[in-house]
């Protein structure tokens, strides 16, 4: 489970800074109304910022991320912890409980400093233990006054009030791994590996809750009395918003990864057919004259074959080894690699590969290629192909090649059309939760007795920024599925001309070397082979098979070589 999260941390992100900006979006409605003594334009500012924060977590996620996009982010991060501590901070002032200037920013940014020694993750840590921490308290402390005040839905603020202080936790004391106490014990891996989930997810249903109890105390107090606005009425009407962008992200799931998914499919592809024309290529009768054993090393066709695999692996984007394989009584061991000879991570010849899965044996015995992974070794995680070299047409498997690919890879592979389509999904959380708003805001103005001229822009164009945010909606949904549609219909049909190409030349080559392989045994068991033998010979195949020459040139100690010479002139030489 702990696996699968992590492979969906770009759409956690993007759910985490989406919750934010709902609590931003809440917060907005609620900062010109005077009755409610709490400085909402603050919160509203902290879940805007914290919530662009997180997007742009989801972009260096799936693109990569560099040290001024990380100090940037953090500066980001920053600024959202000021804003909630002056919520909080303001709001108890205006409560008469906790007075404090605004001075105490500096003691509390001069904490903030204080990981500089322990590199960028130790400044992380450290603000969020000097400014998020701290700000999540103070307003937790200002949500619970007002909930003191007795009004209509104070309920709602105690529960607010609750989740922003188990906020101030999650969010300001589990902080990246470091070397700066505590973050050395309490960090996101350690509450990943205790809890099963991101601290993330966490985060975002505390502001999710924080946004729904907001709402419902606004609700209640700036309606009560006023049978013109039926207050359970909107209280569902938010919460079926609620619930309708969890189904939707929900449902999102399920399409970014369809998407990564076809993308994986073909890469898998494009891997497989790279492994099957490397092993074509593979010179069979070179690999049936290794042992698979330590003096292989001496032999020329050992290096023959090593720099061959050298040259593969430099003209094979993304792959990190290319290798030979071959099963001996029962088990798996290597015959040569694309390593330098002596470098770490070189298996020499007769090296057994102990971690050999069912997927890797059932290619020797099936003699079909496959892809597998990812799969842990030795060497790394990766995701590997396999293709069998074969004695002869259909014969037995002499050996199997495999090229390995960085499992980390896939997410780069895929990350693309992921973020895409994510973009086009937080397009359309954005117009439910924009449209949300403009409904209430002309209820509001349906139902008061003088028109404030203050929201009149909100109205007059509402509904323009509505329909265009469906329009690209609509636009981008199909754009992304014509646009995978098109390019996987393009893959299949490269690789299927790809494969009966390859297919092709690959039976043209195995006919030549088949015939050099009957000339090069003639040679060796008839020890009176001549020139006009050789001659007669060849004649018989080289009309079908594409061949610029073929030269005899046997070897000629220097006692014969005059007898040698005056026969190739006899010959017309």
């Amino acid at each position: 489970m702990r696996e699968i999260f992590v492979s969906q941390m770009d759409y956690i992100f993007f759910v985490y800074g989406l919750a934010f900006i709902l609590l931003a979006a809440v917060c907005v409605s609620l900062k010109r109304d005077k009755g409610v003594m709490a400085t909402w334009l603050w919160l509203g500012a902290f879940g805007l910022v914290h919530g662009i924060n997180e997007w742009l977590d989801m972009v260096a996620f799936s693109f990569g991320d560099s040290d001024v996009f990380k100090w940037v982010r953090l500066v980001i991060m920053a600024v959202s912890f000021l804003a909630l501590l002056e919520f909080g901070r303001s709001t108890c002032a205006r409560l008469n409980c906790f007075k404090i200037g605004r001075w105490v920013y500096l003691p509390l940014l001069a904490l903030a400093l204080s990981g500089w020694g322990f590199g960028f993750l130790g400044i992380n840590a450290s603000v969020r233990y000097a400014l998020g921490a701290p700000a999540g308290l103070w307003a937790a402390l200002a949500l619970w006054k007002l909930a003191g005040l007795k009004q209509s839905g104070s309920r709602f603020m105690a529960v607010a009030g609750g989740a922003m202080a188990v906020y101030a936790v999650v969010a300001g004391f589990i902080a990246p791994k470091s070397g700066m106490i505590p973050a050395v014990f309490m960090n996101h891996d350690s509450f990943l590996q205790a809890a099963g989930f991101p601290v993330q997810l966490l985060r975002a249903f505390l502001a999710a809750v924080i946004a729904l109890c907001v709402w419902f105390f606004y609700v209640e107090g700036h309606t009560a009395g006023k049978a013109a606005i039926n207050v359970k009425a909107e209280k569902r009407i938010f919460s079926g918003l609620v619930l309708g962008l969890i189904l939707f992200l929900a449902g999102g799931v399920f399409l970014v990864n369809r998407m990564g998914q076809n993308d994986l499919e073909h890469a898998r592809e494009r891997i497989l057919l790279m492994a099957q024309q490397a092993a074509v290529s593979c010179s069979e009768d070179t690999i049936s004259r290794l042992s698979g054993a330590p003096q292989d090393l001496k032999m020329p066709e050992y290096q023959r074959l090593k720099k061959y695999l050298q040259e593969l692996r430099e003209h094979m984007p993304g792959i990190r080894f290319v290798y030979l394989m071959r099963r001996v009584q029962g088990k798996i061991i290597f015959l040569a690699d694309s390593e330098p000879q002596g470098s770490k991570d070189e298996s020499p010849p007769g090296q057994v590969y102990d971690e050999a899965t069912p997927e890797i044996v059932n290619v020797f015995e099936s003699g079909k290629g496959v892809v597998a992974g990812p799969t842990a070794d030795r060497w790394g995680t990766w995701v590997s192909a396999f293709a069998t070299i074969h004695e002869g047409r259909g014969g037995k498997v002499v050996a199997v090649l495999g090229i390995d690919q960085d499992a980390g890879d896939d997410a780069r592979i895929i990350a693309p059309d992921r973020f895409a389509f994510i973009i086009v999904l937080g397009v359309a959380c954005l117009g439910l939760i924009l449209g949300f708003l403009y409904r209430w805001r002309f209820m509001l103005e349906i139902h008061r007795a003088h028109h404030d001229s203050s929201a009149g822009f909100f109205l007059r164009w509402g509904v323009a920024m509505i329909v265009i945010l469906a329009g690209a909606v609509v636009t981008g949904v199909f754009f992304f599925y014509l646009r995978s549609s098109a390019l996987s219909n393009f893959k299949a049909i490269f690789m299927q001309r790809a494969a009966a190409r390859s297919q092709s030349v690959s039976e043209v080559m195995e006919r030549q070397l088949n015939n050099l392989s009957g000339l090069r045994r003639l040679l060796e068991t008839d020890a009176g082979f001549d020139r006009n033998e050789f001659k007669e010979y060849l004649a018989s195949y080289l009309y079908d098979v594409p061949l610029q020459f073929v030269e005899w040139a046997p070897r000629v100690i220097r006692a014969d070589r005059v007898a040698f010479e005056a026969g190739g002139a006899k010959d017309g030489l």
